[in-house]
């Protein structure tokens, strides 16, 4: 666990010094700020918001399973007692 928090902290502060030498002190809070005007910066943009947006259902999937298992064995339960569910 040690190693790989390591790692990724590494990681983080790699990318932040190499994209400090690439920009210097006129860096954007917003790295995608700081690409030149252009199709690249758009498409740069149109990815990181379309990986959010999908991303979104992603974070729902385990509440959903949960709560599919819990309404089955409810289902299932009132079934048993003789409720028509």
């Amino acid at each position: 666990f040690v190693v790989t928090l390591g790692i990724i902290v590494f990681s983080y502060m790699l990318f932040g010094a190499l994209n400090y030498s690439a920009y210097g002190d006129d860096t954007d809070m917003v790295l995608t700020a700081n690409l030149p005007e252009g199709n690249w910066r758009s498409l740069v943009q149109l990815a990181y918001a379309s990986s959010v947006v999908f991303s979104f259902p992603l974070q729902l999937f385990p509440a959903v399973g949960i709560f599919t298992g819990f309404f089955k064995r409810a289902k299932l339960n009132l079934q048993q007692k003789g409720y028509d569910a």
